[in-house]
């Protein structure tokens, strides 16, 4: 079994942009071509327009004016009125597209996420806060959506305004052009060092949330709620959610007014360059150098040059503080898959349901304590193999291996003769079923819940698998019948009805090796009998592997394992282990002898 390690902490944020990280997100961006080629589109024709009324307002002064030609002057006017609203459709049109991207990337990127996730296995979400796996799924692929749809768009689209400007504003005078984007660099300078900042802070503002998501929901499930109320804590919980959400607070503020200073800054350098267009450019009309024309739009051209400048370093700024969201959503991409679905699968034509364990051992952490050292049994088909033992002897995890939520460390686990490593999870999924003592159930409806397991069962289907599981009348008596739902988890049902209802759920997807980690321990004598009855008519003539709590489940079972501290210590009926003394002996005379049902 591969080594698997994942924190769910974030390690500290590398903010420099790299070329891997540009390619990356290249592969998300540029499989929209159709989408990508209509805003290049929209952004060469908004840079060609941008220069468009400089030119007509150069000209309204310098010809129009001095050759009082009203025609000239409307028809320079109506110039600059049309390619003023051209270039605002545009502006509609692009950011229509740009948002359809950024949409389409962000779905990509999610699906993919959210595929990488169910491939991981049960390890995985035994050491990650499920609200930290919901986080990076939610709200940081939220976060780079603007990145996408509006920061990187804004990047060419300004970059090649701010070109075309610099092109025909060193044509119309290299002089004043020289004046007006020397002061371009200061701009610049220190665009590297706020974003570096700005992405520490959104690095650190990304991690807070992802803890108090997964604090609060925690604290507002079920179980949260009725933990905080039979203990009291409910003001000490109180002032943990103050303090957390006001470190989120306190992050948002200092990232904000980081950008605000910053914005500040440029904005106050914006406002020289037109009093400096004015001061040389003035200096020259009155030596005849240039005509007034000429200043009037290098004016017009500043306000058009700055205000993209602006943005283009804003939007470096931004793009340099995203580095830590998309390297959050990159982690998540790049998890390892430690149980990878068989390629290609052994099909199982005729399935029987034969188990076999054969020199299995399990750690879960790579060279940490076995919790199964040398397991060796067989479960013929339409057997019951029950396994006993004290707490911590390895039951559960046996049972883990049987369904392939863990890959053995060594030996191999074999359903039919097939090492379930070479059989497909969905196939795998199809053969075999569990009920544990706390049965899993989404929020929907008794009708849904069912057909989790068979999407396509007809209601005939339905009505069986639930007489079968005794649990027909108890929905029946519900006032919404099938349509009833059943709460977050279950929970408007009782722990009986739960159980009940899960079985049905295994009847009706019919598999051939069913595992049970007895689901009648915890419940009151009616519904213990009932769902016995259910189960003699469920585990008849398939294979069954027991995690046995009951006498009468274990004088049934074809073989009991008895185990202790992951080893076997003890095999074979009943009566051949009483006879024999030992554990199992002390075992009875302590937990079964008192349950016999």
């Amino acid at each position: 079994m591969s080594a698997f390690h994942f924190n769910y902490q974030s390690r500290p944020a590398d903010v420099t942009m790299k070329l891997d990280d540009w390619r990356r997100i290249a592969r998300h961006v540029l499989p929209k071509w159709r989408h990508s080629l209509q805003l290049v589109f929209c952004i060469v024709m908004s840079a060609a327009l941008a220069v468009v009324p400089g030119l007509m307002m150069r000209d309204v002064f310098d010809q129009a004016i001095p050759q009082h030609s009203l025609p000239l002057l409307f028809a320079l006017v109506g110039g600059m009125v049309g390619a003023s609203l051209a270039g605002n459709l545009l502006g509609v049109w692009q950011s229509q597209i740009a948002t359809r991207l950024g949409q389409s990337v962000i779905f990509d990127i999610r699906s993919q996420m959210y595929a990488r996730l169910q491939q991981q296995s049960l390890r995985f979400y035994t050491h990650t806060r499920s609200a930290e796996a919901l986080s990076r799924l939610q709200n940081d692929s939220s976060s780079i959506q603007g990145v996408v749809s509006n920061t990187l768009v804004n990047l060419v689209s300004n970059s090649l305004t701010v070109l075309a400007i610099a092109l025909v504003i060193l044509k119309l005078d290299w002089r004043l052009a020289l004046v007006a984007l020397g002061i371009l660099p200061i701009f610049i300078l220190p665009t590297r060092k706020v974003g570096q900042a700005r992405g520490r802070i959104a690095g650190r503002t990304q991690e807070q949330i992802a803890e108090f998501n997964s604090y609060v929901q925690e604290r507002l499930s079920i179980g949260g709620f009725l933990l905080m109320r039979l203990f009291g804590t409910r003001e000490v919980e109180q002032q943990r959610f103050e303090q957390k959400a006001g470190d989120i607070r306190d992050s948002v503020i200092q990232q904000n007014m980081l950008g605000r200073w910053f914005l500040m800054f440029i904005t106050s350098f914006a406002s020289i360059g037109p009093a400096l267009i004015y001061l040389v450019g003035g200096w020259q009309a009155i030596a005849g150098a240039i005509s007034t024309g000429t200043i009037v739009a290098f004016v017009t051209y500043l306000g058009r040059l700055y205000a993209p400048a602006s943005a283009l370093v804003n939007a470096q700024v931004e793009l340099i503080s995203a580095t830590a969201l998309f390297r959050r959503i990159f982690e998540y991409l790049d998890l390892p898959i430690e149980l990878p679905d068989a390629q290609p699968a052994v099909a199982i034509t005729h399935p029987r349901g034969e188990l076999r364990f054969e020199h299995v051992s399990l750690a879960y952490d790579a060279g940490g304590r076995k919790v199964l050292d040398d397991i060796s049994f067989e479960l013929p088909p339409g057997k019951m193999v029950a396994l006993v033992g004290p707490s911590g002897a390895g039951k559960t995890s046996t049972t883990y291996l049987a369904t392939r939520l863990y890959d053995p460390s060594a030996g191999s686990v074999t359903l039919d003769g097939v090492d379930l490593r070479s059989i497909d999870f969905a196939t795998l999924a199809r053969l075999t079923a569990s009920v544990t003592q706390e049965a899993i159930f989404f929020n929907a409806t008794v009708k849904d819940s069912l057909l989790y397991a068979k999407p396509d069962a007809t209601d005939a289907e339905l009505e069986r698998a639930c007489r079968l599981a005794q649990v027909h009348e108890v929905i029946a008596a519900m006032p919404q019948g099938l349509m009833t739902v059943i709460g977050e988890k279950g929970y408007k049902l009782s722990g009986g009805e739960r159980q009940r209802l899960a079985l049905a759920r295994i009847a009706l997807r019919d598999p051939k090796l069913v595992i049970l980690d007895e689901a009648t321990s915890s419940l009151d004598s009616q519904s213990e009998s009932l769902i016995n009855e259910a189960l003699e008519t469920l585990l008849a003539g398939r294979s069954s592997l027991v995690i046995a709590h009951r006498l009468s489940t274990i004088v049934r079972a074809d073989l009991i394992l008895v185990m202790d501290q992951g080893r076997i210590v003890d095999r074979g009926t009943h009566a051949e282990l009483l006879s024999r003394g030992g554990l199992y002996a002390e075992l009875c005379r302590k937990q079964f002898l008192g349950h016999t049902s």
